[in-house]
């Protein structure tokens, strides 16, 4: 006769030879583990929800916005800067602006003269490289809508032109930051592509020689950009208007 052992009790959690922290919960007495207190709790849980309204805050105070929407950006935007939380939703949603890239015009010593903009989507890969370029064009748009930081802008447009002549070999470089419009609803409806050059507009941001440090900087209006007729793909044309 084959004796049966007991059923284990379920009731018991450690009948059956395993403890509840063995079945993947916690034993907090074994652990040394006390509960949060009621006040703890609430704590992180208001503060929870305030990081979650500052994070809505900055997509929904992008124009058009009510006030409300503006002032709870407002009080929250010292955090999501210090955070850098603050992201460029601006370029995306509701109205997408336009975006920026960097022209160039080397003259090498054979007299040649090379063309090229950045970022350049078949140079600048994988994509991420491609972003980092970007946001150094955006970077000098940034500047040249700004009055009080042209002598900012010239130091970085000195940077790049050193940067360029260096890895080209080049005795000067010709900059000029280029912005490219998002074709309206309208344009599109009547052929506009994406490339069409009426989509196009460019500001110089001077000439740089290697070999001295004087730089010959053109300005034009208030933004600095002014509409340009394109005869290929790199190379400026005369001014509209």
């Amino acid at each position: 006769m084959i004796a049966r052992s007991p059923e284990p009790d379920h009731d018991d959690p450690t009948a059956d030879g395993f403890s509840r922290a063995g079945r993947g919960g916690v034993n907090r007495d074994a652990a040394g583990l006390k509960p949060l207190s009621r006040r703890v709790r609430t704590v992180i849980s208001v503060l929870l929800i305030l990081h979650l309204v500052a994070i809505a805050s900055a997509p929904l105070a992008m124009e058009p916005a009510s006030l409300v929407a503006q002032k709870v950006f407002g009080f929250f935007r010292p955090y999501l800067d210090g955070a850098f939380l603050n992201h460029g939703y601006h370029f995306f949603a509701p109205e997408p602006g336009p975006s920026h890239l960097i022209r160039y015009e080397l003259a090498l010593p054979d007299g040649l003269t090379e063309n090229g903009v950045f970022p350049d989507s078949e140079q600048h890969r994988p994509r991420l490289n491609y972003h980092r370029h970007f946001m150094l064009s955006e970077f000098a748009n940034q500047l040249a809508v700004n009055e009080s930081q042209q002598s900012t802008l010239h130091e970085l447009s000195r940077s790049f032109a050193r940067h360029l002549m260096r890895e080209r070999n080049a005795e000067s470089v010709t900059l000029f930051l280029r912005r490219h419009y998002i074709p309206s609803p309208h344009q599109v409806q009547t052929g506009t592509t994406l490339d069409s050059e009426e989509l196009y507009a460019e500001r110089p941001l001077g000439t740089f020689f290697r070999n001295e440090p004087t730089e010959q900087i053109s300005s034009s209006r208030r933004d600095g950009i002014v509409p340009v007729r394109l005869t290929g793909e790199l190379t400026a044309g005369e001014v509209t208007r």
